[in-house]
């Protein structure tokens, strides 16, 4: 794994080139599998970050808490905070 890996990933979701189940699904998947050996103490709280929004997200409307759930429009503003901090720190 590489930060390109998770990079890539959020640019999907934000270019609309993924869905935001699409997102959530390979997020959770791609950060419950990575061992993070290769991140910065500053990468990993940024995808640890990222990664306790994406499991906030809740697409249903039925059962959605705002005290505890983020709709998609919330989700792309994390994930966009998200890449501009890992941008910001680079390879460190």
């Amino acid at each position: 794994m590489s930060l390109n890996t998770y990079v890539g990933l959020v640019r999907s979701f934000l270019g609309r080139t993924i869905t935001a189940k699409e997102f959530e699904a390979r997020y959770l998947e791609l950060f419950g599998s990575d061992s993070g050996s290769w991140m910065s103490e500053s990468q990993r709280s940024v995808l640890f970050d990222l990664f306790t929004d994406v499991d906030a997200f809740n697409d249903n409307t039925e059962i959605f808490d705002p005290r505890q759930d983020i709709d998609e429009e919330e989700l792309r503003r994390c994930a966009q905070v998200a890449l501009d901090k890992l941008m910001e720190l680079g390879d460190e």
